[in-house]
């Protein structure tokens, strides 16, 4: 449950950064972000990050990136 509270809340997170999709690669902001002790996230970060992949300064979530990027170009054709 709290690996799965962790993932959700840093999913919103990764929504809303500039580019969308990643998360700073930062263990204090992350544990943070997910509401966690470091501690605590050192516990469930592992598996909270199996969606991501690690590109250096950032964590990037590729389902995530394409559905943003689809997003866009719809927005784009709409408006």
């Amino acid at each position: 449950t709290t690996a799965v509270g962790a993932y959700i809340l840093l999913l919103c997170h990764a929504w809303q950064q500039p580019q969308r999709g990643t998360l700073p690669n930062n263990r204090k902001l992350l544990a943070r972000w997910s509401r966690l002790t470091l501690d605590e996230w050192d516990d469930v970060k592992d598996e909270v990050l199996l969606a991501f992949h690690d590109q250096g300064d950032l964590l990037v979530q590729n389902r995530m990136v394409a559905e943003a990027t689809d997003a866009e170009s719809r927005r784009k054709k709409v408006g």
